[in-house]
């Protein structure tokens, strides 16, 4: 007879936010740790924050540079101290975090499987900037990818990859009981090819135009992050949620605050 798995006691390292340019943006709490918890595992949360981390990811940008080497020591330092608080008081059966090589080395990742945890890190943005987790890729067990195409290279600099589509908390994203507002919802940020597909229905006169700043930059040419502060007033006053309602059928993506 087939009995269920038990629930996992698991170390949870993730920043609530994908983007500072989302305020008040919990995509991965709703997304990541709370699906852990809703599954009946044992999830303890890294007490740090992240916040400032995730705007300096990016160490091609000298500014970002000189943020990770001051900060990330401090992260690191934090990090092990709680994870080997927490496996001390009862045995922790898996890491799992969302890390950019500027969050943490190599090196922290190795002790924590030297500690005989399994360790496991989602990363949903190797199509594009696959370069900013390589370097911390091969120390972990297992890495979560999301982009199809990316597995050969996760294998090729000696990762472990498993392919794990994206999905949506259906606790928090769901119909709602409210009017249909547009024809069509995209909430996202620009790269990619999501400029080509926004404007491809802008250009098929397909719903009303409600950009925010990265996408309006594209026909401004203006910085998206000079417009980020303002993109909440791009929509009407009462309309101003993440949650847009879209006709039914007719919305497209799904990638909510990303």
């Amino acid at each position: 007879m087939l009995t269920a798995p038990r629930p996992l006691r698991i170390f949870y390292a993730a920043a609530d936010a994908a983007t500072a340019d989302v305020p008040g943006s919990r995509i991965w709490y709703h997304n990541l740790f709370l699906p852990l918890v809703e599954l009946g595992h044992d999830v303890i949360r890294f007490e740090y924050d992240l916040g400032p981390h995730v705007s300096h990811r990016d160490f091609t940008q000298p500014q970002n540079r000189e943020f990770i080497q001051a900060h990330r020591p401090h992260l690191e330092a934090a990090l092990l101290k709680q994870l080997e608080k927490a496996h001390q008081e009862r045995p922790l059966d898996l890491f799992f975090s969302y890390f950019y090589a500027a969050d943490v080395t190599a090196v922290t990742i190795e002790k924590i499987r030297q500690a005989g945890i399994t360790t496991v890190n989602w990363y949903c943005n190797g199509s594009y900037q696959f370069h900013l987790v390589s370097d911390i890729a091969p120390a972990y067990d297992y890495c979560l990818v999301p982009e199809k195409f990316r597995l050969e290279d996760y294998r090729r600099i000696g990762a472990n990859p498993l392919y794990c589509q994206e999905a949506a908390n259906p606790n928090v994203y769901r119909p709602y009981d409210l009017p249909y507002a547009y024809d069509v919802t995209f909430v996202g940020q620009k790269y990619g090819d999501r400029p080509a597909y926004i404007h491809h229905l802008l250009r098929q006169g397909i719903g009303r135009a409600r950009l925010g700043a990265a996408l309006a930059a594209r026909q401004s040419g203006h910085s998206p992050m000079a417009q980020s502060r303002q993109s909440a007033q791009t929509f009407p006053e009462g309309q101003r949620t993440l949650i847009s309602p879209a006709h039914s059928g007719r919305n497209l993506w799904s990638a909510t605050e990303r």
